[in-house]
């Protein structure tokens, strides 16, 4: 793919993924050589990682139909990373510790899988904090459109929205 098709694909896949969430800072980088294309996409907390690949997803299946190039677009690879800031930690942090009753965090200790994260079919029982921090931050979304409350209005909004289960 050229770089030029590439950088419209990610000009594209910039507008798409800002207009479904608002708010969040998507870093949509084309990089091109030896006949192929890699877009990366990155973002700190705001949706979870299926929720953009939906949008990526039926991006790409639009540009192959408007702008043609399948073959070329078929080439390109997208590479999704969703990174959680320390202001996103420490809330999962303070919804983890709530749920399992605790104020105190051994990373190590093996504790009971808190309400929040339990599943119908009971997968596993028990895990690690990290671990839970992983799961939970996963099923949860940043909403960074409606104003804040405590900030006048001027600043994204913090809350938190639990995702349904896919």
């Amino acid at each position: 793919m050229s770089g030029a098709i590439a950088g419209k694909v990610a000009e594209c896949l910039r507008h798409e993924l800002r207009s479904y969430f608002g708010g969040v800072a998507f870093q949509v980088t084309p990089e091109t050589g030896y006949g192929t294309s890699i877009i990366e996409v990155a973002w700190a907390d705001g949706p979870p990682l299926y929720a953009a690949d939906v949008v990526v997803r039926q991006t790409m299946r639009r540009l192959r139909e408007e702008i043609g190039h399948g073959q070329e677009l078929s080439s390109c690879r997208i590479s999704k990373r969703r990174t959680m800031s320390p202001d996103a930690e420490e809330k999962i942090l303070g919804l983890l510790g709530s749920a399992l009753g605790i104020e105190e965090f051994d990373m190590d200790a093996i504790l009971p899988t808190p309400p929040l994260l339990a599943r119908p079919e009971g997968r596993f029982t028990e895990g690690t904090i990290p671990e839970f921090l992983d799961l939970l931050f996963e099923k949860l979304s940043f909403c960074r459109e409606c104003p804040a409350p405590a900030s006048g209005g001027d600043l994204p909004c913090p809350c938190i929205i639990v995702c349904p289960d896919r």
